[in-house]
């Protein structure tokens, strides 16, 4: 399955409006340049590096426990609206 996506500076756009903030090493990562459309496993695999760099600025801050950080990141990245039933294989 193919997600359509629209690029506008910094944001990732997808059809339901979530945006993802990317950083000048995801638009190279991922090859997102001109890109109108992400399979699944380029799109989780966007998510997770997105998820890790959050987890990490979170972190230069302050120490979190284990759960704290779990759950102050699944507060921050909900995507209530897609299709999440395939299992991405994220581990915390």
């Amino acid at each position: 399955m193919q997600l359509k996506i629209t690029i506008k500076g910094n944001k990732l756009i997808l059809d339901n409006n979530k945006i993802i903030y990317l950083t000048k090493e995801m638009f190279s990562k991922f090859d997102l340049k001109n890109k109108t459309e992400l399979d699944n496993e380029t799109f989780y695999s966007l998510i997770y590096f997105r998820i890790k760099l959050s987890a990490y600025n979170m972190l230069a801050k302050r120490d979190y426990f284990k759960k704290e950080l779990k759950n102050k990141l699944i507060e921050k990245v909900t995507f209530d609206e897609m299709d999440t039933t395939e299992d991405p294989g994220f581990t915390f």
